[in-house]
């Protein structure tokens, strides 16, 4: 399942909260990785439970976050935006 959505709205109408736990391990990451990861929690905010359990029962769905969103979000150029979520989005898959 692809989620694909534009950030009309933008995140701040939108809330996260992390627990403890969450917010400990987040301090060793980079600004990019939290944005990206921030943003990636943001949009799923508006799935249902339907929607959630059913991407659970096929192992999991994607959320595609396009630069133009990032860039508008976090006040950049869409190069820079781009640039920023590769990088983010490859350290991420690194990291244990």
């Amino acid at each position: 399942m692809e989620i694909a959505t534009t950030t009309e709205t933008g995140l701040a109408d939108h809330s996260v909260s992390m627990s403890n736990t969450v917010a400990r391990a987040s301090h060793e990451l980079k600004l990019g990785e939290k944005r990206l990861i921030c943003m990636a929690l943001a949009m799923m905010d508006s799935l249902t439970r339907k929607t959630l359990f059913m991407a659970q029962q096929r192992q999991g769905f994607s959320v595609k976050i396009l630069a133009i969103d990032y860039a508008a979000e976090f006040g950049l150029d869409e190069c820079t935006a781009y640039q920023q979520i590769q990088d983010a989005g490859k350290r991420l898959f690194e990291r244990e």
